[in-house]
């Protein structure tokens, strides 16, 4: 995944959070379903790490996970019309398909950092961050 995200410095990477859609397991990985409203930068993005709610067999909410999704995947709903700030690019951006299993993490370890640093540039030791790297995706 590294290899994939980090192919150009100026890639941009957004995230959502706030996990509105939802997905099933599926083979090799999980069925996407929904869409994420007001993804800042959504026009500028070539990366996303979106937060999903994984449904058990009876429909009900068994975790939350996050998907790490290239921009070329997602489809850009042209939704805000706001006076102003328009310059944001805050759009929805849906999804309807499967993703990966090794493009999707759990949530404790992005809140710990162990996962992200996977994905993450290599950095020497005297670089590495002391605080759990999440902002990385959101810049």
């Amino acid at each position: 995944m590294r290899a994939a995200v980090h192919t150009d410095p100026h890639n941009v990477a957004i995230s959502q959070f706030t996990p509105i859609a939802v997905a099933t397991e599926a083979d090799g990985g999980y069925r996407l379903t929904g869409k994420w409203p007001f993804a800042s930068g959504s026009h500028q993005a070539q990366w996303t790490l979106t937060a999903f709610r994984v449904l058990d067999g009876a429909g009900e909410v068994r975790e939350v996970r996050y998907a790490l999704m290239s921009a070329a995947d997602l489809t850009i709903e042209d939704t805000w019309y706001v006076a102003g700030t328009a310059g944001t690019a805050e759009q929805h951006l849906r999804r309807e398909r499967p993703v990966r299993a090794e493009r999707v993490h759990t949530r404790s370890g992005h809140l710990h950092g162990r996962e992200v640093r996977a994905m993450a540039p290599r950095r020497s030791p005297a670089t590495e961050p002391r605080s759990p790297p999440l902002p990385v995706w959101a810049s």
